[in-house]
C-alpha cells in the first residue's frame, strides 16, 4: 500500500476528534530520538527541512479522506499535523496550511518537538494554525534533554528555550505545552521547577503533564509513581499555570472510519499504537471481525506488543 497521508479520526484529550496528517514519510524521520516514542527510535536523524511529500498529494488525500468522513458523518474537529517524525521539518507545512484553509472552516492544528522553533521559517509556518501544541520535556538541563529527548548533533538547546520564547510571544492562537515525565530521568523537583518556571514565562493555555501510556522506545521507560507526577501539577499549578494530567491510554472507541477497513487500522497504527480494547472498539464500529487483525499479523503489517500488562498495536515499519 502505497503510504497514506491522511489517519484517524483520533480522539484526543487536547483536540477532540483529531483527523492526523501525516506529512513526514516513514520510516520515522525526527530530530529527536525520544526514549519515550510510542513510533520507536528514530531512523533517519533530520535537523534540516526538507521537501517531502508534494503539496498536492497532501491535498488530495485530505479532500478525499474529509469526503469519506463526511458521507458517513464522522465529527473532526481539527485537522492536526502529527506525523511519525517532526511535522516543521517539512519545508511544505505553510504552504498546505494555507491550501488546507482554502477548502475547509475545520481548525488547524500542529503537534511539535519545537527543535526547529528558534528558524524563523518554522514560525511563520507555525503561526499559520489555530492551534500549536510544543514540547518541553526539560527546561532545566541541558543533560537531561539529551538523555531523554536524544537530540540530533547539530541541536543546541539554549537556542530552542529561546525560540519557544519568542514564537510564544508572538503567536495569535491557541498554545498548548506537554511535558513528559520518565522516571529517574526529568522527575527531579528541581527540574520540574526550572520547567515550571519557564513554561510560567510562555504562558501557554494548557500546560499538559504525561506519561508514557503506550509501548515506549526504550523497554527501561516507566513513569515516576504517582506522589511524583502529583508534585509535578502542583509545583505547575504553583508557577500560575493551567496545567491538566494525561495519564491514561486514551478513548477506545472514538477511532474514525472512512470506508476501509484494513487501510484505516495501519494508517492509525503507523502513528497512534492502538490498545487492543481500542482495536476491538474501532472493529465494532466499522463491522468487522478479530480476523481482520491476525490476517495482518500474518502478513507482518503490524506487530503485536505487551506493555504494563496490555496488548498493543502498531505498523510494522521493517515490512513495507
Amino acid at each position: 500500500m502505497k503510504d497514506k497521508i491522511v489517519f484517524g479520526p483520533v480522539p484526543s484529550r487536547r483536540l477532540g476528534q483529531s483527523l492526523g496528517v501525516n506529512n513526514i514519510p516513514p520510516p520515522k524521520i525526527c530530530s529527536y530520538s525520544c526514549v519515550y516514542c510510542q513510533i520507536g527510535r528514530t531512523k533517519n536523524f533530520c535537523g534540516e527541512r526538507q521537501n517531502f511529500y508534494p503539496v498536492e498529494k497532501v491535498i488530495n488525500d485530505l479532500r478525499s479522506t474529509l469526503t469519506s468522513l463526511e458521507e458517513r458523518r464522522e465529527k473532526v474537529d481539527f485537522i492536526t499535523f502529527v506525523p511519525d517524525g517532526e511535522p516543521t521539518l517539512d519545508a511544505n507545512l505553510g504552504r498546505e496550511i494555507e491550501e488546507i484553509r482554502k477548502f475547509t472552516p475545520i481548525k488547524i492544528a500542529v503537534i511539535t518537538n519545537a527543535s526547529l522553533i528558534w528558524r524563523q521559517d518554522v514560525q511563520e509556518d507555525l503561526n499559520k494554525a489555530n492551534l500549536v501544541s510544543i514540547k518541553v520535556d526539560t527546561a532545566g538541563s541541558e543533560e537531561v534533554w539529551k538523555k531523554i529527548n536524544r537530540p540530533a548533533p547539530s541541536l543546541d538547546f539554549k537556542v530552542i528555550l529561546e525560540g519557544i520564547k519568542k514564537f510564544a510571544d508572538g503567536f495569535k492562537g491557541t498554545l498548548l505545552t506537554e511535558t513528559l515525565l520518565v522516571k529517574d530521568v526529568n522527575d527531579d523537583e528541581g527540574d520540574i521547577r526550572k520547567t515550571a518556571g519557564f513554561l510560567s514565562f510562555i504562558k501557554p493555555a494548557v500546560a499538559f503533564i504525561g506519561i508514557a501510556t503506550r509501548p515506549p522506545a526504550e523497554k527501561w521507560v516507566i513513569p515516576p509513581d504517582e506522589e511524583k507526577v502529583n508534585r509535578a501539577y502542583h509545583i505547575f499549578a504553583q508557577a500560575g499555570l493551567t496545567v491538566e494530567l494525561i495519564t491514561g491510554a486514551g478513548d477506545k472507541s472514538g477511532f474514525g472510519f472512512t470506508g476501509n477497513v484494513e487501510n484505516d487500522l495501519l494508517n492509525i497504527v503507523s502513528v497512534h499504537p492502538m490498545s487492543r480494547e481500542q482495536v476491538e472498539g474501532f472493529l465494532k464500529k466499522a463491522g468487522a471481525s478479530w480476523k481482520v487483525v491476525e490476517q495482518m499479523l500474518k502478513e507482518n503489517k503490524i506487530k503485536e506488543i505487551d506493555y504494563r500488562n496490555q496488548k498493543y498495536y502498531l505498523k510494522n515499519f521493517t515490512c513495507r
